[in-house]
């Protein structure tokens, strides 16, 4: 069944009552017209009287239509999966009430089991200030706008899979040739003119290679008026890629497929600039490239997820302006993630059908599944670039277009660093930097700079400049993990879980079961803590000086936290004497985060003078007091 219908069934199925039209084409986020229509198609493909039009609006017959729907035979066994359906049930149907029953029914768990998951949920979730709260027969989500966008962008990030960049999966869909040889091409061409490209640049350009060379194979053409201007080093560049893969596929590149393929390379090989977007308007046109920006700004509103990174606009653009022509055309598409997206990533698949419904709408078209997951793919290949340079510092390079080799210097910059920082952003001018969110500014020439960690390097790239930038990096880098202990001290410390001079506590044994006793009866990890943390503890001891860091070796705990434990007289810890417990238990989702949390507090702790500082302190407030104050 078409995706379409599927989801206005659902729609309808998931309300007890009727639901209007107007009422529909907001949830879905299309026009009246277009739901009548999709109600009209429903009827004639199933039958009439499926879907039934009254004076309260449409309901359904749900037993003639509880066979068409797909059957998902992975119910969530366990509590993070079902605390993860019940979220993405609320971002899905962009609600703040969901029906218990249905929860219920979905999850195939009582209603008291479903309680018993909403109290633990309500723990880990406080500290943001959200909560969830049983009202009659609805479950409601209350809390700060921001905390629940956080919340919702977290769970979207942490379900993203990495298989969005898997060849091989491409490869089954394109078996007419073999894909390996466009990215042993693009590498090639681009370490001739020493420019860089990362993995997910690589692979999105693959994508839409292929999907060019599959094209011109079976004789579909895309004709265009007009040129876009390139310098004579893009032009060779783009003649470079061309040459080799016509050779190698025995296609050959019209002038618009060579313009696509500049578009490409411009948007993944270098950052794109401002011109860009203007060289974007001439390939696509005004209407296609300001529905791409207005779908990426209502894709954030609603779900949630920033797309707007220009090397992600870009091609987006491109792939919506030959999805229209595809459409019009009546020239189909092959399904790069078949049924594997829309069973396993359903956040995805949900913005790319959003996406695809409102140019449906727009453009009086029809677009297939296969459309829509190729959508998915670039959406979902975003999402996890996004996710994969989170570790990564977030530089603005600033170099004067006068400057003839700034194009040379990004690239030899990102060739040495890549791996370290994310360049989010190339600007010309201070004045471009604005509202740029960057912890490291790179630049050329002497600037203010009183938001981040600033490197003056020369044109050239000297060996002294690649000293200042790596002693730049590391200064940025030590400002985020101070950064993350102040933003995020609440969410990991509580008063409950700390302790001054408990009584009973003399050694390393008794404090790790004093502690981990009292993370289990908080409800934060299951009884097996206790063991985890002693085997990590005899494998290794985890003192450092004068305080100690013990944790399980698995990161299964239900939320993560640092309990803490002074002692001004000490606690024997084997051989050593600790003043101070920091027990840690960690939950996987948080890993990333907790990794700059952790290195805050051993840079913190690893001082004498710091420790003897904290050692003074009784209640919890003058712990925190302190600790904020030691960090700066």
């Amino acid at each position: 069944m078409n995706p379409i219908h599927e989801k206005l069934i659902k729609l309808l199925l998931n309300n007890s009552g009727p639901v209007t039209s107007r009422h529909l084409s907001q949830m879905m986020g299309i026009s009246v017209r277009s739901v009548k229509t999709y109600i009209s198609q429903i009827n004639q493909e199933v039958g009439n009287n499926v879907i039934i039009s009254g004076n309260q609006g449409y309901s359904i017959n749900a037993k003639r239509v509880g066979g068409l729907l797909k059957k998902e035979d992975d119910i969530p066994q366990t509590f993070d999966e079902r605390r993860d359906f019940i979220i993405r049930e609320f971002l899905l149907k962009h609600s703040s009430s969901l029906e218990i029953e249905d929860i219920c029914n979905h999850l195939c768990v009582s209603e008291s089991t479903l309680r018993a998951d909403i109290t633990k949920i309500n723990r880990l979730y406080e500290n943001y200030r959200i909560s969830f709260r049983f009202s009659g027969d609805q479950l409601l989500i209350e809390g700060p706008e921001r905390s629940l966008r956080k919340m919702y962008s977290l769970t979207l990030l942490d379900n993203v899979e990495s298989s969005y960049f898997d060849y091989d999966l491409l490869q089954d869909e394109f078996s007419d040739f073999n894909i390996r040889s466009i990215p042993a091409i693009v590498r090639r061409v681009f370490a001739k003119y020493n420019y860089f490209i990362n993995e997910f640049a690589l692979f999105n350009l693959t994508l839409h290679v292929a999907v060019i060379i599959d094209r011109l194979k079976k004789e579909n053409y895309v004709q265009q008026d007009g040129r876009i201007d390139m310098s004579e080093e893009e032009k060779m560049i783009v003649a470079d890629i061309c040459e080799q893969l016509e050779e190698k596929y025995d296609v050959r590149f019209t002038n618009a497929e060579r313009d696509e393929i500049y578009i490409l390379f411009r948007s993944n090989a270098n950052l794109p600039t401002t011109d860009e977007y203007e060289k974007l308007k001439e390939m696509v046109g005004n209407d296609i490239s300001d529905e791409a920006l207005q779908l990426i700004e209502e894709i954030k509103d609603r779900y949630y997820v920033d797309l707007s990174n220009a090397t992600f606009t870009v091609p987006f653009a491109l792939h919506i302006k030959n999805m229209i022509y595809r459409a019009q055309n009546n020239r189909s598409i092959l399904n790069p993630l078949s049924e594997s997206i829309i069973l396993s990533q359903p956040i995805i698949f949900d913005i790319a059908l959003f996406v695809a419904m409102r140019i449906m709408d727009d453009y009086e078209i029809e677009i297939d599944q296969g459309e829509i997951c190729f959508l998915a793919l670039h959406i979902g290949g975003e999402i996890e670039r996004q996710k994969q340079t989170s570790r990564k510092i977030r530089t603005v390079f600033l170099c004067p277009s006068y400057i003839d080799i700034s194009s040379q210097l990004y690239n030899k910059i990102l060739l040495a660093y890549s791996n370290e920082i994310d360049i989010i952003s190339l600007v010309q001018h201070s004045s471009e930097i604005g509202d740029l969110k960057y912890d490291l500014l790179i630049s050329t020439i002497r600037t203010e700079n009183s938001r981040g960690v600033s490197v003056l390097i020369s044109p050239f790239l000297s060996q002294k400049d690649k000293i200042n930038i790596q002693d730049g990096i590391e200064s940025a880098r030590n400002r985020i993990i101070s950064r993350t202990l102040k933003q995020h001290f609440d969410d990991y410390f509580e008063k409950d879980l700390f302790f001054y001079k408990p009584k009973d506590i003399s050694s390393r044994d008794d404090a790790i079961s004093f502690l981990t006793d009292n993370l289990i009866k908080a409800e934060y990890v299951n009884d097996s803590f206790k063991e985890s943390v002693m085997k990590r503890e005899l494998a290794a001891t985890t003192a450092f000086g004068l305080f100690a860091v013990p944790h399980s070796m698995e990161m299964n705990a239900l939320k993560t936290t640092v309990s803490v434990l002074i002692d001004p007289s000490g606690i024997t810890w084997e051989d050593q004497r600790i003043y101070v417990v920091l027990m840690m238990s960690i939950r996987a989702q948080n890993h990333e985060e907790f990794t700059n949390l952790y290195e805050a507090l051993i840079a913190v702790f690893s001082e004498e003078e710091n420790i003897k500082t904290i050692c003074s302190c009784r209640t919890f407030e003058e712990y925190r007091k302190t600790l904020l104050d030691l960090i700066g």
